[in-house]
């Protein structure tokens, strides 16, 4: 696995955005990972290490999160969250890709197979949120009480994820251990001889806009795009199978033209 860095320009500001690529020489598709508001692309380490035998794994930090930067001037939107993943495909020169988001990240994938629906070949919303005012609230909410906690020592962290149910997700809910070790870790940051949480809740200073700046309907996205609303099972055998066939149905595509 090989931690780079692409480039998004905005506002005349160069932003470094910090992916995961793990790479499978036989495959030329990339699943591109999305995590949600205030989370990492460390979400999806136990996705990664079940999928990447089989295709291209790269797990993106939305600019603003994780170790990608924040940013110096203006508001976080929904479509500046979108070109950061972009400019990781633009560097990956990725031409068959399928997007996973997860909750917040589900929008993004939206509005990315939107704008660039000629790469993508299909889109995975799990977790999917309807009502968006609401999880904005409820996700600030939920933050705003971790970023007042400090924990003494990451043992004393991993303890609080395993009572904690708000932070189990698609990946947490079900790791051994030592997955959960890496977990807390990478949730969490020094800070003298105490560890707080990542999160930046400057994120959400303009949370109400992202939702209303630009909406986007699975019906009106290319007709070419496979849009599944949940497709895991418990060996991902159906996922795997589905990827094969979009992509394959892509490629035909593309050759008739």
């Amino acid at each position: 696995m090989k931690t780079q860095i692409s480039h998004l320009i905005h506002n005349h500001y160069s932003y470094k955005i910090v992916y995961d690529v793990c790479e499978n020489s036989s495959s030329k598709v990339y699943i591109i990972c999305i995590h949600s508001l205030l989370r990492n692309r460390f979400d999806f380490t136990r996705l990664q290490l079940i999928l990447f035998k089989y295709f291209n794994i790269v797990k993106v930090d939305l600019i603003g999160h994780g170790q990608s930067e924040h940013l110096q001037r203006g508001n976080y939107s929904l479509k500046i969250f979108a070109q950061s993943v972009i400019s990781v495909i633009n560097a990956l020169s990725a031409k068959n890709v399928v997007i996973i988001g997860d909750e917040f990240g589900a929008k993004v994938a939206e509005y990315i197979a939107a704008i660039k629906n000629f790469v993508i070949s299909g889109v995975v919303l799990h977790n999917y949120e309807n009502n968006f005012d609401d999880f904005i609230q409820k996700v600030y909410s939920t933050y705003s009480e971790y970023s007042k906690l400090s924990f003494s020592s990451l043992e004393n962290v991993i303890e609080f994820i395993k009572t904690d149910k708000k932070l189990y997700n698609l990946q947490s809910e079900n790791l051994t251990e030592s997955e959960l070790s890496t977990f807390a870790i990478q949730q969490v940051k020094s800070n003298y001889d105490t560890w707080i949480w990542r999160y930046d809740l400057s994120v959400l200073s303009n949370a109400e806009s992202f939702s209303k700046k630009y909406k986007v309907k699975c019906e009106v996205l290319s007709k070419s795009i496979d849009i599944k609303f949940c497709i895991f099972d418990k060996d991902y055998s159906a996922f795997v199978e589905w990827v094969r066939k979009v992509c394959r149905q892509k490629s035909y595509d593309e050759d008739r033209i």
